[in-house]
């Protein structure tokens, strides 16, 4: 099943939650309108949470404090896409840490990792396949990764990019 969880300071209100089988690769997303977030599945709306009347950003990762935020402030130019770990967009970095992002395959651009690619995802040409499809979602104006810098020029080239180290 999937919950979502709305943080305000050290509080995690849950807003959303599906009892939903999930098997293999499973597309999620969650869509806000009118401050009332939906689930999706694969395409499908499954439900409908709560609206709490907080103006809501993306953030990335655990609801156990060690959450690394990627502020945005929406607006209407176009549609935003959140990756969590799926999708890495880090340069080499200088030192230690880098050269152990370096040696396993997390740094030097737009990626899906090495390590993610060998342990995690059974199936590389669908992912492939599906960010292609996001590649050409209409008014795509932005790409949120969890790993690295925002991308707000030329989206849809980014995530080809992505797709093409598959």
């Amino acid at each position: 099943g999937v919950v979502g969880y709305e943080r305000g300071g050290a509080l995690f209100t849950p807003v959303l939650s599906a009892a939903v089988p999930m098997s293999g690769w499973t597309h999620l997303a969650v869509v806000y309108r009118g401050g009332t977030p939906s689930l999706y599945v694969n395409g499908r709306q499954v439900k409908s949470g709560q609206r709490t009347g907080r103006t809501v950003h993306p953030g990335l990762g655990s609801p156990d404090g060690n959450v690394r935020f990627v502020h945005f402030e929406g607006d209407d130019s176009g549609t935003t896409l959140v990756f969590n770990d799926a999708v890495f967009n880090v340069d080499h970095l200088p030192g230690t840490f880098g050269f152990v992002y370096k040696l396993i395959g997390s740094s030097g651009g737009p990626k899906v990792p090495w390590l993610l690619k060998t342990a995690m995802i059974s199936d590389r040409k669908a992912l492939r396949a599906q960010l292609e499809r996001l590649a050409d979602t209409p008014r795509l104006a932005r790409v949120i990764v969890s790993h690295g810098t925002r991308v707000d020029d030329e989206p849809g080239a980014f995530l080809r990019q992505v797709a093409a180290t598959l």
